[in-house]
């Protein structure tokens, strides 16, 4: 039987988001959760980790948003951080990484999985703030923090599903980015944004493919929202594949999909089972 990861990202930043993942658990539509240990509610969040021990509970690690736990005059000095000392969103994109950075990326990592362990929670997987573990700059860095704390799970890449992003524009938008705060990046031609997919699904596979040689991954990977409108991609990979959905509970541009999710009789069949990351 097909098995389905449901991981609730963002645990530990904001008290709304920490109430809504605790609704969902409580629900059982979310199977697993990972906490942002620079997050301003983060020992809320513990204590929902540990209220419930029926889900696992990873790291979500984060380079993207809030204040860094350690090195902040060397994020500083590469372009990483605003003037009141938060991470830009969108720099951990577009920064140049080299070999200084990169080992200050790894110490935050490695301080951020080192507080969730002292709290006493013991990490399922890791996975990341706007999936800044997938940068394939990043791959040997993040292999260096997961080897250090033993652990053997990670969220894989998202490998784009043409099919899927077509016929998503046909549906009603349910996220809306909020990019004032970003970075900004050049616009590009139809044509260049194309060719860029088709290279970002081969280096997605590429990375996958590589990771998995030593680490566990999930066989696919979607957001909730992409499995509710196209429930075809449940059957990619075989009878026996394990499937990570991602939500946002309590994240106000997800709204939608937490709606969604929350009406599990909409969604819940016989041709899954729900489990965790600690049961792959």
């Amino acid at each position: 039987m097909r098995k389905l990861i449901i991981n609730a990202d963002d645990l530990g930043m904001s008290p709304e988001q920490n109430k809504q993942i605790r609704q969902c658990i409580e629900l059982g539509v979310i199977t697993s959760s990972t906490l942002m240990a620079n997050g301003p509610f983060f020992d809320e969040g513990v204590e929902i980790a540990k209220q419930y021990p029926q889900i696992s509970v990873g790291v979500h690690l984060n380079i993207i948003e809030f204040a860094p736990l350690t090195n902040a005059a060397i994020f500083q000095k590469h372009g990483m951080l605003d003037a009141k000392g938060n991470f830009i969103e969108g720099a951990a994109f577009v920064v140049p990484m080299d070999e200084e950075l990169k080992q200050a990326v790894f110490e935050e990592w490695d301080a951020q999985i080192s507080r969730v362990e002292a709290v006493g929670i013991v990490p399922s997987h890791c996975d990341s703030h706007e999936h800044a573990h997938t940068r394939p700059e990043l791959q040997e860095t993040l292999c260096k923090v997961l080897d250090k704390h033993h652990i053997l799970r990670v969220r894989r890449r998202i490998v784009p599903s043409i099919r899927v992003m077509l016929r998503a524009k046909q549906q009603p938008a349910s996220v809306h980015y909020d990019k004032s705060r970003a970075v900004k990046t050049k616009k590009r031609s139809i044509l260049y944004r194309r060719l860029h997919l088709f290279v970002v699904k081969y280096k997605s596979w590429q990375w996958n493919r590589q990771m998995h040689k030593k680490y566990v991954l999930a066989d696919a990977f979607y957001s909730f929202r992409e499995f509710y409108s196209f429930r075809s991609i449940l059957h990619l990979g075989g009878k026996s594949s394990v499937v990570e959905l991602m939500c946002h509970p309590g994240n106000a541009p997800f709204q939608n999909e937490t709606d969604r999710l929350t009406n599990k009789q909409s969604w819940m069949s016989g041709d899954f089972e729900l489990i965790n990351y600690n049961q792959i």
